[in-house]
């Protein structure tokens, strides 16, 4: 008599031991090196945290690249952003969607220019680091709002983009909080 068991127990223990391996395999091949995407500086009071540039917010063919300095004295950061935009605007805030929350942001001209067909506008504006963590602790994609005078121009960012940079963002603000 030939014990059944025996014969499919291997095939499926080896199995659930290669799809175990698979799944470690792929969670670390998607596992993001942080290092890459920031630096950090000791300074005589405090500790300087530069997150380098980050792209993906963008509105028909209207894009922001930004960039976040946080120094460990203060409570705020600096998100400093570049705006492109066919028309010519006069920025005075940048909005931040905290799910039903708005976080207001003044914004500071750091220079305006001509970039191809575009302006490409260069601005900063401060906020509370426990607001911009809240804006990328959300799990779906949030839209920043950059206003003029006259207008609004909403911004939004793919899921898969959105993803991968509120994981590195996060990863970066928990290695903040722990220092």
């Amino acid at each position: 008599m030939v014990n059944n068991q025996t014969k499919a127990g291997v095939p499926l223990a080896l199995l659930l031991f290669s799809f175990l391996l698979f799944a470690f395999s792929v969670e670390n091949l998607f596992a993001q090196k942080i290092s890459k995407c920031f630096v950090s500086s000791d300074l005589p009071d405090g500790r300087l945290y530069f997150i380098k540039p980050m792209k993906g917010f963008a509105n028909g063919g209207n894009d922001l690249v930004f960039d976040i300095t946080y120094k460990s004295k203060k409570d705020s950061i600096v998100f400093t952003f570049t705006y492109f935009d066919k028309k010519e605007l006069d920025i005075d805030s940048l909005l931040f969607a905290l799910g039903n929350k708005i976080v207001c942001c003044p914004a500071k001209k750091l220079y305006v220019d001509v970039s191809k067909s575009k302006w490409e506008y260069r601005y900063s504006a401060n906020l509370l680091f426990s607001d911009l963590s809240a804006f990328f602790d959300q799990e779906n994609p949030p839209k920043l709002v950059v206003a003029a005078h006259k207008e609004h121009v909403e911004l939004h960012i793919k899921n898969k983009m959105w993803e991968k940079q509120s994981s590195i963002v996060r990863k970066i603000f928990k290695l903040i909080k722990y220092n």
